[in-house]
């Protein structure tokens, strides 16, 4: 009787060390993990210089700002950006998909700064704003954990861009634009 009772306390802790396991193994990879953080979107006026590459298209850069703020990398992580106008009576139906499907598969170490994807508009983009027309900034990060069995993250993001102001209040330096979107939601 003693040799039953014995093995079943041991069961009884084995089960109770896996849970526990299991517990401490959630509450590391939850505090450890990799964790994409969309940063913001950056636009800079391109203007054609004397000497420069002819083929270089004018207008607006507008690149994607992101941050690995977890304390792992993330790894085979994607990315994808991009701009649409969508006619005001399709925007509840339209789908935000990904237009290509082959994608560059990168890591991102951990506390690591970077820029995504460069989309170059005409310098007619925003100025003026087009009537029944709505424009969304969108896009995406999905990657995934060093740790196993951990299931992929996605991070998205999207703007509306609702209004375009030309600054002209007093002199802007030359290195800053006169006009560029300046609200989003």
């Amino acid at each position: 009787l003693a040799t039953v009772i014995y093995a079943f306390a041991s069961v009884w802790q084995l089960i109770e060390l896996k849970h526990s396991t299991n517990i401490s193994r959630d509450a590391l990879v939850s505090v450890q993990r990799a964790f994409m953080t969309f940063k913001g979107i950056n636009y800079t006026k391109v203007v054609k210089t004397p000497g420069s590459d002819e083929s270089m298209p004018e207008g607006y850069d507008f690149v994607t700002y992101w941050e690995n703020s977890g304390n792992t990398p993330a790894i085979h992580t994607i990315m994808y950006f991009d701009i649409s106008e969508v006619p005001t009576g399709q925007v509840s139906s339209f789908p935000f998909l990904a237009s290509r499907k082959d994608f560059n598969v990168f890591v991102v170490g951990p506390k690591v700064p970077f820029e995504y994807g460069t989309i170059i508009k005409p310098p007619d983009f925003c100025v003026p704003m087009k009537k029944n027309i709505r424009t969304y900034f969108w896009g995406w990060s999905c990657y995934r954990d060093v740790f196993s069995n951990t299931k992929p993250h996605l991070t998205e993001f999207c703007f509306d861009l609702v209004a375009v102001a030309k600054r002209g209040i007093g002199p802007v330096p030359k290195a800053f634009p006169t006009d560029l979107p300046t609200s989003f939601q």
